[in-house]
């Protein structure tokens, strides 16, 4: 090894092994014990060495990451005294009065923000119409402003509607539904049902007929029909009863 190099335990042992393997040697012993131990020894040299290369790269790293900060610093640095310069050269403008202000396009004139009243107060007037200008930009902004919230109350209620309309929709295709399988329902009880039969001479009942669907005037007949069995079985009152749909119940029936 160098000479100059710092002397480790790991390469002063691994010395001292070399002069026993060559003692060993000299001497005509097995070397191949003496050599057996070696091995653990370079492993450690293998460490040091590691180790000296680390302490040697950190210092590197230190100096490449001090750098680096140096630099982007001045290069921060520099946009700022770049912006210095513009903001200098603004205000030097704006006092010389060489510059003209651009303002937006489509804003309030003088009369409109004074008629308006917004920003009447937001600075007092100057030689130089700044202060009127200020108070155009303040009317402008809260024009603006209450311009966007009525969009937006006008959205949400336009989506509210909407949601409204569609569950509107909904509802009557439900409903459309539901009245579709109540006819065909009634009809196929209409079909099942048939035709009332109406005696000729029963002038009330043929009148009520005209009145009343089908499968009502049949169910009515049927109750007439009870009522009269009832009143003339006995001990139901001898004479028949006609059901009144006035009192909901056949004349007699509670007697």
């Amino acid at each position: 090894g160098n000479s100059d190099m710092a002397a480790t335990p790991a390469s002063e042992a691994f010395r001292a092994h070399l002069d026993e393997l060559m003692a060993a040697k000299a001497g005509g012993r097995d070397v191949a014990t003496v050599a057996a131990r070696g091995a653990a020894l370079i492993v450690a040299l293998r460490a040091d060495e590691t180790s000296a290369l680390v302490e040697g790269v950190a210092p590197k790293l230190d100096a490449d990451g001090a750098r680096a900060r140096v630099e982007s610093a001045e290069e921060e640095l520099l946009a700022l005294r770049y912006r210095k310069a513009r903001c200098v050269a603004g205000i030097t403008a704006s006092r010389s009065g060489a510059a003209a202000l651009a303002l937006p396009d489509g804003l309030l004139t003088a009369e409109e923000a004074e008629a308006s009243g917004a920003g009447g107060s937001a600075a007092p007037a100057t030689a130089d119409g700044h202060g009127s200008m200020l108070r155009r930009l303040a009317a402008e902004h809260g024009e603006r402003a209450r311009l966007a919230a009525e969009r937006e109350e006008a959205q949400l209620e336009m989506r509210r509607r909407r949601g409204a309309a569609t569950a509107q929709r909904s509802a009557e295709a439900a409903s459309r539904a539901q009245l579709e399988s109540v006819v065909f329902a009634a009809d196929a009880l209409r079909k099942g049902l048939g035709a009332p039969a109406i005696s000729p001479a029963d002038a009330a009942a043929e009148a009520l007929c005209s009145r009343l669907p089908d499968p009502l005037f049949n169910l009515y007949r049927q109750a007439e029909a009870w009522a009269q069995c009832r009143a003339g079985a006995p001990g139901g009152g001898g004479a028949p009863a006609r059901l009144s749909l006035r009192e909901g119940a056949p004349p007699g029936a509670g007697a």
